[in-house]
């Protein structure tokens, strides 16, 4: 789990999902913002309850793909949101993605 500066409060959510640009891939997309001021980058993760009704799954899956967003060589500023389309995603394609934005 991110530190509470490095995560997305609803404004900022909902400005970077109307507002931001969004790359699309099979599983996912990202949605991405300029942070202002050269904020810390900030990141989130959605599954929504379509793909799995359970919390518990859902919370996991988050989990896992923060966590693979933690390993990641990613830019120190902006706003990142990453909505999965399905639970079978494959976590490779976020690299090609993050290395588009760069």
């Amino acid at each position: 789990m991110f530190p509470k500066s490095q995560r997305l409060n609803s404004v900022l959510f909902s400005a970077t999902f109307s507002q931001g640009k969004k790359i699309h891939a099979p599983g996912f997309f990202i949605a991405y913002k300029d942070a202002p001021d050269h904020t810390p980058a900030r990141f989130t993760a959605v599954v929504p309850k379509k793909l799995a009704k359970l919390a518990v799954r859902r919370n996991r899956f988050k989990r896992k793909a923060l966590h693979y967003i933690k390993e990641l060589d990613l830019p120190e500023h902006g706003i990142y949101v990453i909505v999965f389309k399905e639970l079978k995603a494959p976590f490779s394609q976020l690299d090609e993605l993050f290395k588009k934005l760069k």
